[in-house]
């Protein structure tokens, strides 16, 4: 396999997603650290990890079966976030924030999975213009906490 998983641009979303989820619980009040901080960071931390996972278990229904679990961390993010949201503790922006990156995700995870899943006995290389769940992004910083 010639592309790994640093190459995806959900990947790499997935990344970003999980520092500005890491950034916006910082302003969390302390009693929230090992509550609703910890979860919200646990599932941002899944998502690109099962990604990476699934992607290196080598087969395309083992990666497709990986995406559910981003896609299921995805949804629990979200949960949280409005929770978060509900009892003042991530202002209306971040929450929008948020919930844009969480939906352009959720929508390149549903496109790679259905595209694994279209032609599963095709070994897993991606290819034949496959080309586009890679891409040029450059790689985030997501612990740049400034």
């Amino acid at each position: 396999m010639d592309k790994d998983f640093k190459g995806l641009v959900v990947w790499r979303a997935s990344r970003e997603l999980a520092g500005m989820v890491y950034r916006v619980t910082l302003s969390f009040p302390p009693q929230e650290r090992y509550g609703l901080v910890d979860q919200m960071r646990r599932s941002s931390v899944s998502v690109a990890s099962n990604i990476a996972e699934g992607h290196g278990r080598g087969a395309r229904r083992d990666f497709a079966h990986f995406l559910t679990y981003s896609s299921g961390s995805l949804s629990e993010l979200e949960t949280q976030a409005l929770i978060a949201s509900d009892i003042g503790y991530l202002p209306t922006e971040n929450l929008q924030e948020l919930t844009i990156k969480i939906q352009a995700i959720r929508n390149m995870i549903r496109n790679l999975r259905s595209h694994l899943l279209s032609n599963p006995s095709d070994g897993f290389e991606i290819r034949d213009g496959d080309d586009s769940f890679y891409g040029t992004l450059p790689p985030p910083d997501p612990f740049n906490l400034s």
